[in-house]
């Protein structure tokens, strides 16, 4: 015989920002530089090119 607790409805946490969401400059709070979204993620992270145009594979390594 195990005491648990009675089981309690708690509520939905509550909604997030939608991303598309327009708000001027006098209108954001803290919260909205502190969520983030995807348009600032997929901005952020690019692939970086490769400089070397002419390389040599050692006929050791092969």
């Amino acid at each position: 015989m195990q005491n648990q607790p009675p089981a309690v409805d708690l509520p939905p946490p509550p909604s997030q920002l939608p991303a598309n969401i327009h708000i001027t400059r006098n209108e954001r709070t803290l919260r909205y530089y502190v969520l983030p979204n995807l348009k600032m993620v997929q901005g952020s992270i690019t692939r970086l090119a490769i400089t070397a145009n002419n390389f040599e594979i050692k006929p050791a390594i092969i």
